[in-house]
């Protein structure tokens, strides 16, 4: 499946064959066209920074990122306009994705927490986060949408990239879900939406039956 809901979703992250104990998820967005890989492998141990974490929300909105308006000085004192991420640190905070770490700083080579993790994706999904605090937010979450690891960790545990893929794959499918309605509703085809339902739940299955 090249294509996702028409969001024209496309992450550029390292691929490689599953090994034991790693989650179906990154070959799972691989083989569905959600990620594309470059031939050097998964890393699927290593950790992702936050400067990584706002690259992922900007590409989930591929049309609406080409058309941001990228303003011409930066809103966090640690991420200028010289650095790789800067247009998409920028978008995520003009769409109230991030308000940073504090201090005028966004802190774009941190890595990212469980509870930053879900909070990062919740947002971009357009979950309600009222009540949610910044501490409990993958326990909150969890209890409110069954949105979280299946394998849980503190909130304060920094997440592999793994792990990562694992939460965009559910929120992937939580969107899925919801474009299947309207589309039925619209009467548009949902012959990719379905594609990767299906292959989901098969992938889900799987990993918990670990």
């Amino acid at each position: 499946m090249k294509k996702i809901i028409a969001l024209g979703l496309m992450l550029a992250m390292l691929v490689s064959l599953p090994v034991f104990g790693q989650s179906p998820f990154g070959p799972l967005l691989y083989e569905q066209g959600v990620i594309v890989g470059t031939g050097n492998g998964l890393n699927p141990e290593g950790s992702i920074t936050r400067s990584e974490m706002v690259a992922i929300l900007a590409t989930l909105d591929a049309d609406g990122f080409k058309a941001f308006e990228v303003p011409l000085q930066g809103t966090f004192k640690d991420v200028p306009p010289s650095h790789w991420a800067y247009a998409a640190v920028e978008y995520a905070y003009a769409n109230g994705f991030t308000a940073g770490k504090g201090n005028g700083e966004f802190g774009p080579s941190d890595t990212l927490n469980y509870n930053q993790a879900v909070l990062f994706f919740a947002s971009r999904l357009g979950l309600d986060l009222t009540g949610v605090a910044y501490e409990t937010a993958s326990v909150q979450l969890s209890e409110r949408y069954e949105f979280g690891l299946k394998k849980s960790v503190p909130g304060d545990d920094t997440l592999s990239r793994d792990q990562v893929f694992e939460l965009l794959a559910q929120g992937l499918y939580m969107v899925a879900i919801d474009a299947k309605q309207l589309f039925e509703f619209l009467g548009i085809p949902t012959d990719e939406i379905d594609a990767y339902i299906d292959a989901y739940l098969i992938a889900k299955e799987q990993w918990y039956m670990d």
